[in-house]
């Protein structure tokens, strides 16, 4: 039996500004970061804004994210072992012990990632320029850079 990988993009959706929801997985707080920063950002750590801890960005992706994630892959694996089976859909009468049952095709599920979430507003961390979304409390709090992990006020 050969066995392979199977590599697919999935796209996160984006908020209205392009950003996208991650959480700590430490302290459990929900912040945005911009999509296309997120493109350029070295993928092994980040750090968290609100608690200053960092590990690998993969960490910090929400429940929801991870959710859609696997649907996607569910939906995926359902199309491949369909489409290897399709063929037993015929009505064959069979003199033997083996008897095949027709298949149906699977209705793929569709999840929306996409959270409209007010309560968040614009941060900018100059050290690294880089723009985020936190709480009114967390930026006033002064939020840490999610790339270098720097404390410094805003100006």
């Amino acid at each position: 039996m050969k066995i392979s990988n199977v590599t697919f993009k999935i796209d996160i959706p984006l908020d209205e500004d392009g950003f996208f929801s991650m959480q700590c997985p430490y302290c459990n707080n929900r912040f945005k970061i911009n999509g296309q920063y997120f493109k350029t950002l070295d993928k092994d750590e980040v750090f968290c804004p609100i608690c200053g801890l960092a590990n690998k960005v993969s960490t910090f992706y929400t429940k929801e994210t991870i959710d859609l994630s696997m649907s996607i892959a569910k939906n995926y694996a359902e199309e491949i072992i369909y489409n290897a089976f399709k063929g037993f859909n015929s009505k064959r009468r069979t003199k033997g012990i083996i008897k095949t049952k027709g298949f149906k095709k699977p209705s793929p599920i569709v999840e929306s990632l996409y959270e409209n979430d007010d309560t968040l507003i614009m941060a900018h961390k100059e050290c690294c320029n880089v723009k985020l979304k936190v709480t009114v409390l967390d930026k006033w709090l002064t939020p840490y850079c999610i790339k270098c992990g720097g404390y410094e006020h805003e100006r």
